[in-house]
């Protein structure tokens, strides 16, 4: 059974086998409208397979506010990244899927990204977010991990999951899966 539920008039949950449709909302961070959820330990990853369409840029996101987050994420033909609000191109790929991956080990954020069924490489050195605080940045916020879709088009994920690092093993939060 392939049931579709609409939030907010921008997110599509289309069945386990379909994946979460994300519709593009905006051209830029500032502009779109991420899904996030909360972080629920000071460590944890964040993986999801993403396919997105022609247009279109996604993957996962660590997000403050719209001006301070950090991003990986695959589209028009290149690699992604964003460190502090600012995305950077990390280089071509080709095809229109990828798994990526952010890992926050107390603070210190790595991005990984690879093809499906394919090791996973490491985009960028370690960020340390520590400084992603109220005090810096106003708000009284979080660092919540989500994804995001920005462009013309939608992209869509599979396969999310948010897991706990080895220590916390008695509390792993998987989210759906294919």
């Amino acid at each position: 059974m392939n049931q579709t539920l609409v939030l907010q008039g921008f997110y599509h949950f289309c069945g386990l086998n379909s994946g979460l449709i994300l519709h593009a909302t905006g051209p830029d961070m500032a502009e779109s409208s991420p899904m996030l959820c909360m972080a629920v330990a000071k460590s944890y990853s964040v993986t999801v397979d993403v396919r997105v369409t022609p247009g279109t840029s996604a993957g996962l996101v660590l997000f403050y506010n719209p001006s301070e987050f950090i991003s990986v994420g695959i589209g028009h033909g290149r690699l992604w990244y964003g460190i502090a609000g600012h995305i950077h191109d990390a280089g071509t790929f080709a095809g229109p899927r990828a798994v990526v991956k952010i890992m926050n080990s107390h603070n210190s954020v790595q991005c990984f990204v690879g093809r499906p069924d394919h090791r996973l490489h490491k985009l960028i050195p370690a960020v340390y977010v520590g400084g992603y605080t109220h005090q810096a940045f106003g708000g009284y916020l979080s660092l919540r991990p989500g994804l995001y879709c920005l462009g013309k088009g939608a992209a869509i994920f599979r396969n999310f999951n948010y897991d706990l690092p080895p220590s916390h093993h008695a509390v792993v939060i998987h989210g759906w899966k294919r």
